[in-house]
């Protein structure tokens, strides 16, 4: 039995070479050990005086695993987003938007967008491929957008 195994990007290849006679069962106990993509996201459109780490920390902990904050050393923010890094499931969609409320209740929407993104499918939002490999073209309810694509630039 011959057995190797590469990570390419973001995926793992596992080769298995077996002689009629054998028999192989692969278990991979923890199978999220490649659905996470650290990535730094850009919160815009956030009133100045939210630029915290709290609030870092709330925003990053929806869109994924809050990571880290940019913030320079007096802790003030001046930019026109908030800048964090977050951990990312390659397995869902990005979030594009969020509706956040203040303890008024007033509703503030603030737009996110993402950096250094590998391999992000403009069809439906995931990482991990791009839109003409797609497993939403494979479903038989599948219908082409044509060049306006949902996640598309």
């Amino acid at each position: 039995m011959a057995f190797s195994m590469a990570k390419y990007g973001m995926e793992l290849r596992l080769n298995l070479s077996l002689t009629e006679d054998e028999e192989a069962e692969v278990v991979i106990p923890n199978s999220d050990w490649n659905c996470k993509e650290d990535s730094r996201v850009f919160v815009h459109d956030l009133p100045l005086s939210q630029h915290t780490r709290a609030m870092a920390k709330y925003i990053g902990n929806i869109i994924g695993i809050f990571l880290d904050i940019e913030l320079p050393e007096n802790g003030l923010v001046w930019s026109s987003a908030l800048k964090l890094r977050v951990s990312l499931d390659v397995s869902k969609p990005l979030k594009r938007a969020l509706r956040l409320f203040s303890a008024q209740g007033i509703e503030k929407l603030v737009t996110l967008t993402y950096d250094r993104l590998p391999n992000f499918c403009y069809l439906c939002g995931c990482l991990g491929h791009i839109a003409k490999f797609c497993p939403k073209c494979y479903e038989d309810d599948f219908i082409d957008p044509g060049e306006s694509l949902p996640y598309g630039p």
